[in-house]
């Protein structure tokens, strides 16, 4: 199928409910080349009417790239030692948060600074989502090298309003040349992927 080899698909599945606690059917599950494709497709699924994006302040360079070749504009929002400062939102405008397609974060390892999103800034940024009506794309890029405590659930997991999508690759635990990646899609975003980027 267009979403990438179903037996990889099934791995995938099998993977992330052991390791994240995520539940997903294999047909939800879309193999990239990594996850800035996976990105680049996903801004263009959600793309709308003077969309914006949010992320967080400091952020990758090559993600603020993907986000306005796609046509966005970028609203940053100030990270510190614990991730996302979510405290943020609640000053966003009904107008500003109006126009924000989706909510970038790297919730598990924030990057460049390092800090881990506690569970209480999570269900704020969900609690955000729903209420603005975007999506969240959660980047768990370095949730495998957790080396202390048990691993905080991932936004994906402690979601039950279909709003977030997520993102990881295996370059940093299989081989970086392999250049694989996925992203798990929720019913209406992977309806909207089927229906217009299944050739």
């Amino acid at each position: 199928g267009p979403g990438g080899i179903w037996e990889l698909r099934e791995a995938i599945t099998a993977y992330l409910f052991r390791m994240r606690g995520i539940r997903v059917p294999p047909e939800r599950v879309m193999i990239t080349s990594g996850s800035t494709q996976g990105l680049r497709i996903v801004a263009r699924l959600l793309r709308r009417n003077s969309s914006a994006v949010l992320v967080e302040d400091p952020a990758h360079r090559g993600l603020l790239e993907v986000v306005v070749r796609a046509g966005y504009t970028v609203e940053g929002l100030r990270a510190d030692e614990r991730g996302l400062d979510t405290s943020a939102l609640r000053t966003l405008s009904r107008e500003r948060a109006g126009r924000v397609a989706f909510a970038y974060v790297t919730p598990s390892h924030q990057y460049p600074l390092g800090g881990i999103l506690p569970v209480q800034r999570r269900q704020a940024l969900i609690g955000f989502a729903r209420d603005a009506g975007c999506h969240i794309v959660e980047d768990d890029y370095d949730s495998e090298f957790r080396m202390e405590g048990r691993p905080i659930p991932s936004l994906q997991s402690m979601d039950g309003t279909g709003r977030v999508i997520y993102v990881n690759t295996f370059s940093k635990t299989v081989a970086p040349s392999l250049r694989i990646g996925y992203a798990v899609l929720p019913p209406d975003v992977s309806r909207a992927y089927r229906e217009r980027l299944g050739f």
